[in-house]
């Protein structure tokens, strides 16, 4: 390692600036999260042979006009996730209602298919995972000691949307029953799965007996599913309310409004209180949450990246390999190398997380370190094929190890991962939004990777 110079200064002002900033993000981040709620509690439960997980949320706000809170199980659309919609778990608990986002057979980090059949009841295992959510929420002190029985209700967006539908029609336990966009006729099934599946569809499950309560909230232009074929059918087959969108922000499907989620806890608020004034006006503030959430998130990738562009300067790289050390070399090289380069960047980094969706679904977490054994592995033995195309006439074990091998250089790495992944562990644990599983991970790991590459150019 290099020796701290006389001229060399301490870390400069502009880190601290960082830090500091990094500190106070974080800081209103938590703040405003406890404003809905305090804690929430990582359940995992058995559905059909398969393993689902949900978050269950804890209200930070006592309801004044009774002892104890109300229940929902929120499930996203397909393709999302139990933790990125942050308006049903903000605005929900911040009324003092308890939420357990749910991820349904085969969303996010639950296993299984969305066709999977249930060999024991030959019903759709979606149509019942609610249903094995609450099994499960009922057994607990939490449920026993805090939640109004009476009070228990179903929220869901597009396929999640037609998963509370199932639920609701099969179980009385679920008393009232909020749908977003929801899939009422899907004829992909009878080409997808079991041909069972057909008979639980909403569209030939729902009737005005089995969907009391039920509200239905869909844009009258919703791009991806059609409002007459599912909204309008709904409402045609249950008599149900259904309250038509013409305005939202961004796409129609993802029924971004304040009058969604306005008229879905006055739905909600109306039949477990028989007021929809009783429990105070409501503020929302989930728009306020994306701000603060993206800011802090800048925050953080900015500090670690000046941090390490820093400390760089402590190690010694060797400069007699074609290696490049981080922050050090890429400068000096021309832009087509540099161009090839941050190519072989992209191409090592995207091969290991395709590697790692792959690796997700039947392994899980532990998956990835499984993909990381197998890159490590793959990667050595790539390199060695072509030094030994390059230096068949030569070839030494002891030379590979010295030209591959460099003590500074694997420190720094190190250090580098251990850093990152500590602050981003910690960021993860004060506010959970998405930072493992689907398509945020791979959002916020390619801004990882512009973010290398623009301060080792700028270093």
């Amino acid at each position: 390692m290099k020796k701290e110079s006389d001229d060399e200064k301490p870390p400069s002002m502009t880190f601290m600036v960082f830090f500091l900033f990094l500190a106070f993000c974080i800081g209103i981040l938590y703040i405003n999260r406890t404003q809905s709620y305090y804690y929430y509690e990582r359940i995992s439960f058995k559905s059909a042979g398969s393993t689902l997980y949900a978050n269950l949320y804890y209200p930070s706000k006592n309801i004044d006009f009774q002892d104890n809170h109300p229940l929902l199980i929120y499930t996203p659309g397909f393709g999302s996730q139990r933790d990125i919609d942050l308006r049903i778990t903000m605005e929900l608990t911040k009324r003092g209602f308890f939420v357990a986002a749910l991820d349904y057979h085969g969303l996010g980090e639950s296993e299984g298919s969305f066709t999977d059949i249930d060999p024991n009841t030959n019903i759709p295992a979606v149509a019942q995972d609610c249903s094995k959510l609450l099994d499960i929420l009922e057994k607990m002190s939490v449920y026993q000691e805090h939640i109004d029985t009476d009070q228990i209700g179903l929220i869901g967006h597009s396929m999640g949307g037609m998963v509370i539908l199932q639920n609701q029609a099969l179980d009385n336990r679920f008393k009232v029953t909020v749908a977003w966009a929801p899939v009422v006729s899907f004829e992909g099934f009878r080409t997808m799965g079991d041909e069972r599946f057909e008979e639980y569809l909403p569209k030939n499950l729902l009737n005005e007996n089995n969907s009391e309560n039920l509200l239905i909230i869909h844009h009258v232009h919703d791009e991806v599913v059609d409002f007459e074929e599912n909204a309008e059918l709904a409402q045609e087959l249950t008599a149900c309310k259904l309250i038509k969108i013409t305005e939202s922000f961004g796409s129609p499907h993802q029924l971004i409004s304040e009058k969604v989620i306005k008229k879905s806890i006055n739905w909600f608020e109306k039949f477990f209180f028989d007021s929809e004034t009783k429990n105070g006006p409501i503020n929302s503030s989930y728009i306020i949450n994306y701000i603060l959430l993206v800011i802090s998130l800048i925050a953080l990738f900015s500090t670690v990246f000046y941090f390490l562009s820093y400390i760089s300067r402590y190690f010694e790289f060797k400069k007699d390999t074609k290696k490049e050390p981080p922050f050090q070399i890429l400068k000096k090289k021309p832009k087509k190398k540099i161009i090839i380069q941050i190519i072989k960047i992209a191409f090592y980094y995207y091969a290991f997380l395709i590697s790692w969706f792959f690796f997700r679904r039947p392994f899980g977490l532990i998956g990835l370190f499984y993909v990381s054994i197998i890159v490590i592995f793959s990667y050595i033995l790539i390199k060695l094929a072509i030094y030994m195309i390059k230096e068949r006439e030569k070839f030494n074990l002891n030379n590979l190890l010295k030209i591959q091998y460099d003590e500074d250089e694997l420190v720094y790495i190190i250090l580098c991962t251990v850093i990152f992944l500590g602050l981003y562990l910690a960021f993860s644990i004060v506010y959970p939004f998405n930072f493992v599983y689907s398509l945020c991970f791979c959002f916020s790991s390619a801004f990882y990777i512009l973010s290398y590459i623009i301060s080792a150019l700028k270093n």
